[in-house]
């Protein structure tokens, strides 16, 4: 059974429930198992490559643990955290840590999504030896991997926990991704081509259920938004006669 934590001072009960559990570290795992990544159709016909560099970091820097103790005031139904790099998160719901390193793990995810969609005759990562000689550089930003976690007391403080032995929600965890991408002629070093998306989804979990994927979802997320990119990036590079007839 993996450990639901709620904070340090619930030894008592911890030590009843949930003594000999150990909570799993997760790392970000791509292509998730749904989705099914996105393919190009026929209206295009490789005829360039393309290097995917490591995406800049842009997001920001505040975890912020300090409203989870609410959920010991009386009344107060829930308590809640909120980091902006949940991969440096010093409390999670059910996990010990996340294993996640975005500039590289989502630039090596995008790169695993343009290989499948059939756009490129090649697609390099900047350590392939042969990337410097690649017609195009995918470059990226991430602009988001906002994590919401919320620990529910029922407005019964410590006490609500009991509640979580009878199958009532533990929590909920809201995963956000924001993205930028722009695409680079190595020639010109003009970007020819840009897209952004931002997705978010949630979890609720249980003691019984789904109490360690509350990270689960950036993978999902990434892939929806790829598809999305992979669908723009194919109107784009489609031949002119072509793209009327793209969905």
């Amino acid at each position: 059974m993996t450990r639901i934590a709620l904070t340090p001072f619930l030894a008592a009960i911890a030590a009843i429930l949930l003594s000999g559990c150990t909570a799993p570290s997760p790392s970000f795992e791509y292509p998730p198992a749904s989705p099914p990544l996105r393919q190009a159709g026929t209206g295009v016909t490789p005829s360039h490559s393309v290097t995917v560099e490591n995406f800049r970091d842009f997001r920001g820097e505040s975890n912020d643990l300090d409203p989870l103790y609410l959920y010991f005031i009386p009344l107060c139904p829930f308590g809640y955290f909120d980091y902006e790099r949940p991969e440096d998160g010093s409390w999670y719901m059910g996990l010990n840590q996340y294993r996640f390193t975005p500039g590289r793990d989502l630039s090596r995810a995008a790169a695993i999504s343009l290989k499948h969609a059939n756009l490129f005759t090649q697609v390099m990562t900047e350590a392939d030896p042969r990337a410097a000689q690649s017609d195009y550089m995918l470059r990226g930003a991430v602009m988001s991997t906002y994590y919401y976690g919320r620990t529910f007391s029922y407005g019964l403080s410590f006490e609500g926990a009991w509640l979580w032995l009878i199958g009532a929600p533990a929590g909920t965890a809201l995963n956000r991704l924001a993205l930028c991408l722009w695409l680079v002629d190595r020639k010109t070093g003009q970007t020819v081509w840009v897209y952004g998306f931002e997705r978010e989804d949630y979890l609720t979990l249980g003691l019984y259920y789904r109490n360690d994927r509350e990270m689960s979802l950036y993978p999902r997320l990434m892939a929806e938004g790829m598809n999305d990119a992979v669908r723009e990036l194919e109107k784009f590079l489609a031949p002119p006669a072509s793209r009327k007839s793209q969905p």
